[in-house]
């Protein structure tokens, strides 16, 4: 989940109706598609009203460059052209908002939604690059844009797979679009990447729980309108993300990814997991386990010893409801749950660095990951408190908090290999 970042004096944005559409009826250079589901990170604190607003600030808007978003999920809009109870269609022109359509609220966590909303996009507002961005919230295979109105309903990899196909079929488009970037965390997972490969030709996304403001749309954006060359713009991205966040600790992490280079990458991996399943039983696995313990680790989450209380447990280890008993851990004086107890997400390349230690007979296969993986990962930045985060992560359930039952199903993830070793060594139940 992207982390509850407060932007300090946040007042109701409110942006001038004005206008016909942009770009409609000629191809642009670029159209840039914001699926756009506010949630609680809108109702609590307008965060999709400020990177509205951020979008809406830029000057010298080409006029083969369009952006257009869809609205949703949220029960509250700060900006007041937004209604809670109703999907939208909107673009930007002239530094407005200016509503396309306007429709009976659906979850922005169905299929049918986010393909409705890529038909239009394509149909609408064709151009030769297209980038599709889905902001939110991100829980890694657990789904992504999750809708408030509608019980925090969520998309699936498989049903975020089943809209594009859905959406090129329905529009007759065969060539890839140019990229997809998560505006939310912890959706760097190679599975996801994998999926995206068939419709995408880059993706960028977060390791790591993003800060709540997400991107810096303002910075970017300005950089979109200069620039048509997408490994610009999806570096810049990285950039001003990074460079805008004043957290602490800076734990942040942004990376551009390669998808034309996807398909070498997983078959070294398939390779790699084949030899995983042969060389290490199913006796052999706390000793898997402990090495897993040691990888870097996405998505933990902090609690002070009040929240801690507030949730019912209590901090004597003697007492029923302790705390460590649902995986909670006192270390360098905070509560911690680890990122592994839910969403199960670890650093690939540290993880091959760990495995080449410990089983040193998969060198030749852990060499062909690293370098199919220096190919598909091109651009990688860390905040100075990141740690071992070198761009993509890797699924493995060390908790039945993790759901791999549900989560790391056959439809959800076509690494059938590294399935077999997680139902092998991994915490099912």
């Amino acid at each position: 989940m992207k982390k509850g970042f407060i932007a300090a004096g946040l007042t109701t944005l409110a942006l001038v109706l004005s206008g016909c559409n942009f770009n409609k009826s000629n191809k642009a250079k670029y159209t840039i598609m914001v699926y756009m589901c506010g949630a609680d990170l809108e109702s609590d604190s307008g965060l999709a009203s400020m990177d509205i607003y951020e979008m809406c600030t830029v000057m010298k808007q080409p006029k083969d460059v369009n952006i257009i978003l869809q609205t949703g999920g949220s029960t509250r809009w700060n900006n007041g052209r937004i209604e809670p109870n109703k999907l939208q269609r909107f673009h930007v022109e002239k530094r407005a908002l200016v509503e396309d359509d306007i429709m009976t609220a659906k979850s922005m966590g169905d299929s049918k939604t986010f393909q409705s909303f890529l038909e239009w996009g394509l149909t609408e507002y064709p151009a030769e690059k297209t980038g599709v961005i889905m902001w939110n919230h991100g829980g890694a295979m657990q789904g992504v844009c999750f809708d408030e109105r509608f019980g925090n309903d969520g998309l699936l990899s498989s049903e975020v797979t089943k809209a594009l196909k859905g959406a090129f079929e329905n529009t007759g488009r065969k060539e890839k679009l140019e990229w997809i970037g998560y505006d939310a965390c912890l959706m760097a997972v190679q599975d996801l990447a994998e999926a995206n490969s068939d419709y995408f030709n880059y993706m960028v996304a977060a390791q790591e729980s993003e800060a709540g403001e997400g991107w810096d749309y303002d910075h970017w954006v300005d950089n979109l309108y200069a620039h048509d060359d997408t490994e610009t713009i999806l570096k810049e991205i990285c950039d001003t993300f990074l460079d805008s966040y004043h957290g602490h600790p800076n734990d942040q992490t942004l990376s551009v990814l390669d998808l034309s280079k996807m398909s070498a990458y997983k078959s070294a991996w398939d390779e790699l997991s084949e030899e995983v399943s042969l060389t290490v039983s199913s006796s052999q696995k706390n000793d898997f386990q402990n090495m897993m313990k040691s990888v870097k680790a996405f998505g933990t989450t902090y609690y002070s010893e009040a929240e801690i209380h507030e949730m019912g447990f209590s901090t004597n280890p003697n007492s029923s409801n302790y705390f460590g008993k649902i995986g909670i851990i006192y270390e360098n004086g905070s509560y911690i749950l680890p990122g592994y107890n839910n969403f199960g997400i670890f650093d690939v390349m540290d993880f091959l660095n760990k495995l080449g230690t410990n089983y040193s007979s998969m060198s030749s296969q852990i060499n062909s990951v690293k370098s199919a993986y220096n190919d598909l990962v091109i651009y990688n930045k860390i905040g100075k408190d990141a740690g071992e985060s070198n761009g993509l992560c890797l699924f493995f359930p060390m908790h039945k908090n993790c759901h791999a039952e549900t989560y790391y199903t056959a439809s959800q993830t076509r690494f059938s290999s590294w399935r077999n070793v997680v139902a092998s060594l991994g915490e099912l139940k």
